[in-house]
């Protein structure tokens, strides 16, 4: 009879013991997800950014050089730069899927706003998991795209600080809209579903004309 009352005792301590993991590893697992969640607020300022490797991609100013003969160096830049202007930001992974991953609203954004002088486009690749050997490669991809949007920022970030300095989870893509004081509007990471990519275009449209007001 003590044994059996032994056992049970064991068995009850044993369950209120997995009881206490549990419930810790659910709060740690909610306390990750709402760190990635909530690192950027929304009406707020993005944090402090500045990359240094590689950088901002620039064009040489030659003007006796056709576009596409045109070099191009990496500058560093800062997050400082996103105001004065509607930006959409994006931070991409270094792979062409998450390039593509929401191209139908790329798209659309470039036919409406790629002239206008009130909105500009910033992307940033966190090739940090890119092998040194590849990195060529990366390079000559932000170059052919740069040559395609000229007035576009793109930036090489090396050291995955983007990531790091605004807590963003590891996701393919995330796309953040700013205001021309540089604050964030919109937050969004993946793929914009049609009706989402319908509210972004209107949104950005009412940031510039408050802009403009």
């Amino acid at each position: 009879m003590k044994r059996l009352f032994d056992l049970t005792r064991r068995y009850k301590r044993l369950q209120f013991d997995f009881k206490n993991r549990f419930f810790t590893a659910v709060t740690l697992l909610i306390l990750s997800y709402c760190s990635h969640t909530y690192s950027l607020e929304l009406l707020a300022s993005l944090p402090s950014l500045t990359i240094k490797s590689y950088g901002e991609i620039v064009l040489g100013d030659n003007s006796t050089d056709s576009l596409n003969d045109r070099k191009a160096k990496f500058v560093p830049w800062s997050s400082e730069q996103l105001t004065g202007t509607v930006t959409l930001l994006q931070v991409l992974a270094a792979s062409q899927k998450a390039a593509d991953l929401n191209k139908r609203y790329l798209d659309q954004f470039s036919a409406r706003f790629e002239n206008n002088t009130h909105v500009d486009s910033a992307t940033i690749i966190v090739s940090d998991n890119i092998p040194g050997m590849l990195g060529g490669f990366v390079k000559k991809e932000i170059k052919k795209n740069k040559l395609l949007h000229p007035r576009a920022i793109m930036v090489n970030d090396k050291q995955a600080l983007s990531r790091s300095t605004w807590q963003l989870p590891e996701t393919m893509a995330i796309l953040i809209l700013l205001d021309h004081r540089g604050i964030i509007q919109h937050y969004h990471e993946g793929q914009l579903t049609p009706e989402q990519e319908r509210l972004w275009l209107l949104k950005t449209e009412q940031l510039v004309n408050q802009a403009q007001q």
